[in-house]
C-alpha cells in the first residue's frame, strides 16, 4: 500500500502573485503567494536550511535580484572550430600537419 500526502495544488505567477487550490477552496494573488512561500519553507529540512532559505527569498525580494535558472551552452568561437578542424585533418587526414596552416588569433581569416 502506496501513502502520500497530498500537498494540493499550488504555483506561483509572478512576484506576489499565486494560485492555490486547496481543497474545495481556491485562492490567487497575494494569500497565495504567502501560503506558497510558507509550505514550501515546511518541506525544506533543518531549521539552519529552513533560515538560510528565508533569508535568501527575503534579499531577492528586497533588492529586485531574479536568478536565472537556464543551461545555456555557448557558441564556439570560429578559431575554435578551425582548430578542432585543424586538428582532426592533421591527424586523420592524407595532409601532413606541416602543409596545413594553423589559424591563429592574428591573422586574418
Amino acid at each position: 500500500m502506496v501513502c502520500f500526502w497530498d500537498l494540493e495544488t499550488m504555483a506561483t505567477i509572478g512576484r506576489n502573485k499565486a494560485v492555490a487550490d486547496i481543497g474545495k477552496v481556491r485562492m490567487h494573488g497575494w494569500i497565495a503567494w504567502v501560503m506558497w512561500l510558507v509550505v514550501h519553507l515546511r518541506s525544506i529540512l533543518g531549521i539552519r536550511n529552513k533560515i538560510f532559505v528565508l533569508l535568501n527569498w527575503i534579499w531577492n525580494y528586497i533588492t529586485y535580484d531574479y536568478s536565472l535558472r537556464l543551461i545555456i551552452y555557448a557558441c564556439k568561437a570560429k578559431v575554435i572550430k578551425d582548430r578542432e578542424l585543424y586538428e582532426a585533418e592533421a591527424h586523420w587526414g592524407d595532409n601532413h600537419p606541416q602543409n596545413i596552416r594553423q589559424p591563429t588569433l592574428d591573422q586574418p581569416q
